[in-house]
């Protein structure tokens, strides 16, 4: 009888198989490695003296070339195999995977200057801790960027739960597919296509959010929503107020009808599950108006 040497089984060899097949499908392997603000924004096309040369939402005439996506999946660990794509350069993101690197470039690209002590003031107490620890005159974009990359250790794809939009835990972000519309937004070019850039970066943010302030705790709401926390001091309120300050600082330089999405998702998805937001002006629809009016935008003229 012939004996079989340990690991050189049939078994083993359709594993092998069926593992060089899964590499066959999927020809790009996910490789992850930390890339330094600066560069990783010099790669992007970022000019930190120049506040057009961000990546907008709403505003996407920029393009991103393959370095700067293949550098932006580096840096948050994308597994792209999840997503069933490849990096790939894009004028717009006319898929899930552009959606995210779209997202997480309007996250980090905000180039408006330092934020100011007024911003500061109304962020969450954890933010205010955070960014204080950050060196003089950062701005938004540096912030969030440091903010997120303590947060964020890989991001995947998932389209088979429908109970909700996003999980964070242990550094993996989980995005589901079925309940995000991915392309539900204004209309950013000539072939019609549609992105909700700005809700997914507010998912992203509200994510992140989770590495410091842990799961929601609840609060008291009637109808209560599936969940919530009791006051700005949650993933809630950190990303109402990274929404808010983002849509100030950049104003000038977005679509009209995308800050009004914006703003509309905002509070949907942010002061509408805090539970006693207080005199918090971000949640206070008479003090937000003259603070961000959406008639100032930037409007394009097929609005």
């Amino acid at each position: 009888m012939r004996r079989l040497v340990p690991g050189t089984g049939p078994s083993h060899a359709i594993l092998l198989l069926l593992f060089l097949q899964g590499i066959a499908c999927h020809p790009y392997m996910n490789h992850c490695e930390r890339w330094d603000y600066e560069d990783l924004m010099a790669v992007c096309g970022y000019d930190s003296d120049d506040p057009d040369s961000g990546y907008l939402m709403g505003r996407l005439e920029y393009s991103v070339d393959l370095g700067c996506v293949e550098a932006i999946s580096q840096h948050y660990c994308v597994d792209w195999r999840s997503f069933d794509e490849e990096p790939a350069p894009f004028n717009y993101p006319d898929s899930v995977g552009k959606n995210l690197i779209a997202s997480l470039l309007t996250i980090a690209g905000t180039t408006a200057g330092p934020l100011s002590p007024e911003q500061l003031d109304l962020a969450p107490a954890k933010m205010q801790q955070f960014a204080s620890d950050m060196p003089d005159g950062v701005g938004l974009g540096e912030v969030m960027f440091e903010f997120t990359t303590q947060a964020i250790e890989t991001i995947r794809y998932e389209d088979n739960d429908r109970s909700y939009m996003a999980a964070h835990k242990d550094g993996l972000v989980k995005l589901h597919g079925e309940s995000i519309s991915w392309t539900d937004g204004p209309s950013i070019g000539g072939d019609g296509s549609k992105t909700n850039v700005g809700l997914i970066s507010l998912i992203l943010v509200h994510e992140a959010s989770h590495r410091i302030y842990g799961d929601h705790i609840g609060c008291d709401l009637d109808p209560e929503p599936v969940s919530c926390d009791p006051d700005i001091e949650g993933a809630y309120g950190l990303s109402t107020w990274w929404s808010m300050t983002w849509m100030k600082a950049t104003l000038d330089r977005i679509y009209g009808t995308a800050c009004s999405r914006m703003l509309g998702k905002t509070e949907h998805y942010g002061c509408g599950r805090i539970g006693d937001h207080g005199v918090w002006p971000y949640c206070d629809e008479e003090a937000i108006e003259p603070y961000i009016d959406c008639d100032e935008a930037w409007w394009d003229e097929g609005d």
